[in-house]
């Protein structure tokens, strides 16, 4: 059992579109429900919502949350959007072309994140068995 820190309030979780069996097994993706049944108490009587951040054509972020201001919300939208730069620069450790940009593309998601909303926001209690 995972030990929390209860005075959490929000997680941001990015959901794998069509994931392997081989990564599921490896622990490279978490399945929601396990995610879900394993977050802090004080998380498991809050809401759950997608992550919009403009620019992106379908959401890749779930935010369990209490509530946010438009700061802590920003931040959200920047981790999310950093995590795939940084995701796609790791993968490709040797191409130089793509490392020099990194250093822009984050500038560009962090101006980029400023827009990100909430939608789709439901009780988590609805998700957990």
């Amino acid at each position: 059992m995972y030990e929390h820190d209860e005075t959490v309030i929000a997680m941001l979780i990015r959901v794998a579109k069509n994931p392997t069996p081989r990564e599921i097994k490896r622990g490279e993706v978490v399945p929601l429900q396990e995610i879900l049944h394993n977050i802090p108490t004080t998380l498991k009587s809050e809401t759950i919502s997608w992550l919009i951040v403009e620019g992106e054509e379908d959401p890749s972020c779930l935010i369990i949350h209490k509530e946010l201001t438009m700061e802590e919300l920003t931040r959200f939208g920047q981790q999310a959007l950093q995590s795939k730069i940084y995701e796609k620069a790791f993968k490709n450790p040797l191409n130089f072309s793509y490392t020099r940009t990194v250093r822009v593309r984050v500038a560009e998601a962090n101006e980029q994140a400023k827009t990100s909303k909430l939608a789709h926001s439901e009780p988590v209690a609805n998700y957990i068995k």
